[in-house]
């Protein structure tokens, strides 16, 4: 006789619980923490320490020296053969420090990383308009993204106009960004022009406006 079973699916919480992204030190303590003293699981393992080599000793061996020297294991090379381990006085204050620095090396690599970020421009923007474009470049480049300035001009519109609007826009950016390549401009195409943040762009604490350009410099 067949029996009644009933489906289960998860709420959108529970999905959204499960998605959400890892965190640094989950990730170090997932991926990356070494393992420590009964941890180790290897069956011979060569001990180092830092007046030199001890030795290759079988697994009961470490740690019974490990426990007479009050000092603790952590696995340093788990790829070698036999894995290497390291004696040390504090396995916690290792682990710790070990965290630290990687925790350190992934806001460095964070902070390297360009994101991408777009905004457009129109042909017949106010002044208003181009300040509050402005800010929002400004406030993109000081987050460390690299910004495309999307300059929307009609088919028919002629250079002219969209040399005037490049020139106000580098005018006004002039100080946040590294030497950008001017785009060519073509009547089929969007122009579009990409700054990249300078080096002490994070710097800068405010916005000033400046004035539009009229005509080509």
């Amino acid at each position: 006789m067949l029996q009644a079973f009933r489906l289960h699916v998860p709420s959108p919480f529970a999905l959204l619980r499960r998605w959400q992204p890892v965190s640094h030190t989950r990730w170090f303590n997932t991926f990356v923490r070494p393992a420590v003293n009964d941890e180790i699981s290897a069956e011979q393992i060569r001990v180092v320490s830092d007046d030199g080599a001890v030795g290759v000793l079988s697994r009961e061996e470490a740690l019974a020296m490990a426990e007479r020297k009050s000092m603790d294991l952590v696995m340093v090379t788990s790829e070698a053969n036999p894995p290497v381990v390291r004696l040390v006085p504090d396995a916690s204050k290792y682990v710790a420090n070990m965290r630290y620095k990687f925790q350190d090396a992934v806001k460095k690599k964070k902070a390297t990383q360009l994101g991408e970020k777009e905004i457009r421009f129109g042909p017949n923007i106010s002044k208003h308009d181009f300040d509050t474009k402005m800010r929002n470049v400004h406030r993109l480049l000081q987050e460390n993204n690299a910004v495309s300035c999307r300059l929307e001009y009609p088919p028919e519109s002629s250079k002219q106009g969209s040399d005037v609007l490049l020139a106000s826009i580098l005018k006004a950016a002039h100080d946040w960004i590294a030497p950008a390549k001017i785009p060519t401009f073509k009547p089929t195409d969007p122009v579009i022009l990409r700054l990249v943040p300078a080096s002490g762009v994070a710097k800068v604490k405010e916005f000033k406006p400046r004035a539009m350009q009229t005509k080509p410099s």
